[in-house]
C-alpha cells in the first residue's frame, strides 16, 4: 500500500495526489519486468523451484484515518477505513500487469492518462453499491 496526499497534500480536490498515484503505478509497471528478471536470477541460484511473480494495481481516491497505529512494542505509520478497503479490493481485481482505478479517481486523472470503463462491480466485500471500475492504459 501507497499513500499519497497524506504529507504534502495540495489544496487541489486531490488532482495532483491521485495523479502522482497513477503515474507511480504506471512507472513501477514499466519497470516491473527488469525488477524481476534481476530478481529471479539469484532466486534461482538457490531455489529449484519456478515461480510467478505479477503485478496489479488497485488505486481509489478517498479520505482516511491516517496515522501511527500499534503498541509501544511496534507501530507504523498506516491508513484504516472503508476508502482502504475499497482500494484493496480495486487491486484484487487487476489482472497481470493491470491499473485499475475508482471512479473517483479517474475524476480527478481524466485529462492526464488514457483511460477507458472497464466494469462495473456490486459485490465489494462490506461495502454496499455499484461501482464503475476504470483501467489506465
Amino acid at each position: 500500500m501507497a499513500l499519497f496526499g497524506v504529507l504534502n497534500h495540495k489544496d487541489d480536490d486531490g488532482k495532483t495526489d491521485a495523479a502522482s498515484a497513477v503515474r507511480a503505478s504506471v512507472e513501477l509497471r514499466e519497470r516491473f519486468d527488469d525488477v524481476v528478471k534481476n530478481w529471479m536470477e539469484k532466486w534461482n541460484m538457490y531455489v529449484p523451484d519456478k515461480i510467478e511473480i505479477g503485478i496489479g494495481c488497485g488505486i481509489h481516491t478517498g479520505e482516511t484515518l491516517v496515522g501511527n497505529v500499534g503498541t509501544d512494542f511496534r507501530d507504523q505509520f498506516t491508513a484504516l477505513g472503508p476508502q482502504v478497503n475499497f482500494a484493496s479490493r480495486i487491486e484484487a481485481c487487476s489482472k497481470q500487469g493491470e491499473i485499475l482505478i475508482s471512479e473517483t479517481t479517474q475524476k480527478r486523472v481524466k485529462k492526464s492518462f488514457t483511460i477507458s470503463k472497464e466494469s462495473e462491480i456490486s459485490d465489494v466485500k462490506n461495502i454496499p453499491g455499484t461501482f464503475t471500475i476504470y483501467k489506465v492504459h
